[in-house]
């Protein structure tokens, strides 16, 4: 049986439009499906407006004061900062639970996203790497050209330990301010994990018959 009091769900969320909006609700309607006593907290990533927020802060979900620009690695820091629990969820809005994911909290890191070793799918590979190789020194964490899975969408289940030993290591510091370096922190994580002994993620991969992911262009 999950203590849900010690996990907490964190959405990182930018809504532009009714789209954004819906999907956002159904990210979290998909949680409370599963997970009625853990909390829910929403990082708004400056969306234009916040009103489709007020609605949402009930039943134990609430919003950060933050206005997030490091898109979702701030949204995972503003969390880990603000909130002690002993297991973290990292979603982005536009991804909903299918089913339950018990057998997975116990983890010390579970992705929710494809697996992908050293990006090798990309088609910006030269500008991921580089805003990885130019930013990771901001760190303790040293680059990597190959040997590690990136972390699609910044989305994972990582225990509380393991968070505490990359923002030990400082990788708190490296933090994305567009798109691409958005992007970019998809490797930048699957650099640090890389070395923390977690050069295959392929082994603590989420079934993906149990998340949806709706993609969406926006900022």
């Amino acid at each position: 049986m999950i203590d849900q009091t010690k996990i907490i769900f964190s959405i990182c969320s930018r809504c532009e439009n009714v789209e954004h909006i819906n999907a956002l609700y159904r990210c979290v309607n998909s949680i409370r499906k599963f997970y009625t006593d853990a909390e829910i907290v929403i990082i708004d990533s400056n969306s234009p407006s916040r009103e489709h927020l007020i609605d949402l802060q009930t039943n134990n979900c609430f919003v950060s004061e933050l206005r997030n620009t490091n898109y979702e690695a701030g949204a995972i820091w503003d969390t880990f900062n603000s909130y002690d629990k002993e297991i973290y969820v990292f979603l982005q809005d536009s991804m909903e639970l299918l089913e339950n994911i018990d057998d997975y909290l116990h983890s010390e890191i579970v992705v929710l996203g494809g697996i992908y070793r050293d990006w090798e799918s990309a088609g910006v590979i030269s500008e991921f790497s580089d805003w990885s190789r130019q930013n990771i020194i901001n760190s303790d964490y040293i680059h990597l050209d190959s040997g590690f899975t990136i972390v699609q969408f910044n989305s994972m289940i990582i225990n509380k330990q393991l968070l505490q030993k990359l923002k030990d290591k400082k990788l708190d510091l490296v933090l994305p301010t567009n798109k691409v370096s958005s992007c970019s922190m998809e490797r930048v994580f699957g650099i640090a994990l890389a070395q923390e002994g977690y050069e295959d993620l392929a082994k603590h991969q989420l079934p993906q018959n149990l998340i949806y992911k709706q993609w969406m262009n926006r900022q």
